[in-house]
C-alpha cells in the first residue's frame, strides 16, 4: 500500500477531525518517560508552518476550532508557543470566529513567568502530567539530568499550580503503580488540584493481573466521586474524550517539519516506519483544490494494529475497555465528574 496522498482536500481531512488541528512544536524534551514512545530530537517548527496550519483551520471551520500545542515539551519552545497563540486570536477577532488553545506539559519547567503568561490566558487549557505521589511520579517519569527531581519541580510550586484558570491534570497509569492509582487520586485532590483526565499507559503490555487492578481502582475512584462530599467541585474530563485509537491522537496533525498527517501515530518509535504511508502531504498544500481525501474510514486503526505487538494491542485495548466501564459507571445518573 502507498502513501496516502496529498491533502489538497483540506477540508474534509478538517471535518473527520472535530475541527482540531495539532502542531507538534518541537520534539525536544527533559524528562526520559519510562512509557513515552515518542522519538526525541532537536527540532522546532518554524512559524510560517504552524501560522499556515493554524490560517487553515481558522478559514474552514466556522464553529469553535481547538489548536493543540504538543511535543516533545512544549515549553521548550514557549516564545513560539506565546506568538502563535497571539496570531490565533488575532486571527480569530478578525474572522469573527472561536478559537481555544491546549498545552500539555511535564510542569518540570514552569516558572514565575510561565504562571503569569497562563493565568492571564483562560482561552489556554493546561494539561500538567503528573502521576500521584513523589514514588510514583519518580518511578516512571525521569529526568535526563538525573539529579533533577521531576516531581518536586512541580509539587513544590503546587499552590501556583491550584489557582491557573484551565487546568487539568493528566494522570497516566503505568502496571507497575496500578495497585496506587486510587490513593494518587486522592493524594492529587488533597494536593487542591480539582480536573483529572486518566490515561492508562498504552504503549505496554497490561497482563490480565493488572488489568483486573486496574478496574478495582477505577471502581474505588469511582465510588468515591458518587458518595463523597467533595464530588461537585471534581471534573473528569475522560466523559468529554473519545479516540477511535487509544494509542494515538486523531485531528489535523502538523510535525515541527510541516509535514501532515490525520493521526499521531507517526511520532511513536513503533511506527516511525509508517511515516511516509501516513503522511498526507505538506501544510502549504492544505488549501490546493483536488489533491487527495482523508484515510477511508478505519484505515488507520487497521494500520496501527498490524504493526503493534499483540500482547501491547490486547494489553492496550483491554486498558481502554477498563477506562471506558469507569467513564460509563461514572456518567450514569449524573450530569457531574
Amino acid at each position: 500500500m502507498g502513501r496516502m496522498g496529498h491533502m489538497g482536500n483540506g477540508e474534509a481531512l478538517l471535518r473527520s477531525s472535530g475541527s482540531t488541528c495539532i502542531v507538534v512544536l518541537n520534539n525536544k524534551c527533559n524528562l526520559h518517560c519510562r512509557y513515552c514512545p515518542l522519538i526525541k530530537g532537536q527540532k522546532e517548527i518554524r512559524f510560517d508552518l504552524a501560522a499556515s496550519g493554524l490560517r487553515f483551520l481558522l478559514n474552514n471551520n466556522p464553529g469553535t476550532s481547538l489548536l493543540k500545542f504538543s511535543g516533545g515539551e512544549p515549553l521548550l519552545s514557549f516564545s513560539l508557543l506565546k506568538r502563535l497563540v497571539a496570531y490565533g486570536r488575532r486571527r480569530a477577532r478578525v474572522l469573527g470566529r472561536s478559537l481555544e488553545f491546549e498545552v500539555t506539559t511535564n510542569g518540570t519547567l514552569m516558572e514565575r513567568r510561565h504562571f503569569g503568561y497562563f493565568q492571564k490566558s483562560p482561552d489556554i487549557k493546561l494539561r500538567l502530567s503528573l502521576d500521584g505521589d513523589r514514588e510514583t511520579q519518580l518511578i516512571n517519569r525521569r529526568s535526563v539530568r538525573d539529579r533533577h527531581d521531576s516531581f518536586e519541580a512541580i509539587y513544590s510550586k503546587r499552590r501556583q499550580w491550584v489557582r491557573l484558570p484551565n487546568l487539568c491534570v493528566n494522570m497516566v497509569i503505568h502496571p507497575n503503580v496500578v495497585h496506587k492509582m486510587a490513593r494518587n487520586f486522592l493524594f492529587l485532590l488533597r494536593s487542591g488540584f480539582t480536573v483529572f483526565n486518566f490515561l492508562p499507559a498504552f504503549f505496554i503490555p497490561w497482563n490480565a493481573a493488572s488489568v483486573r487492578r486496574l478496574r478495582q481502582q477505577f471502581k474505588d475512584v469511582a465510588f468515591f466521586l458518587k458518595h463523597s462530599p467533595l464530588k461537585n467541585k471534581i471534573t473528569i474530563q475522560n466523559r468529554d474524550a473519545w479516540e477511535p485509537d487509544p494509542l494515538f491522537n486523531s485531528g489535523l496533525v502538523i510535525d515541527c517539519n510541516g509535514d501532515v498527517f490525520a493521526n499521531n501515530a507517526f511520532l511513536a518509535r513503533g511506527y516511525s516506519r509508517l511515516r511516509e504511508e501516513l503522511r498526507m502531504g505538506r501544510v502549504e498544500e492544505l488549501a490546493l483544490p483536488g489533491r487527495g481525501r482523508p484515510p477511508r474510514p478505519g484505515h488507520i486503526s487497521r494500520l496501527i494494529a498490524r504493526h503493534t505487538p499483540a500482547p501491547v494491542l490486547s494489553g492496550t485495548r483491554a486498558a481502554n475497555r477498563a477506562l471506558n466501564e469507569f467513564v460509563g459507571d461514572i456518567t450514569r445518573g449524573t450530569d457531574r465528574y
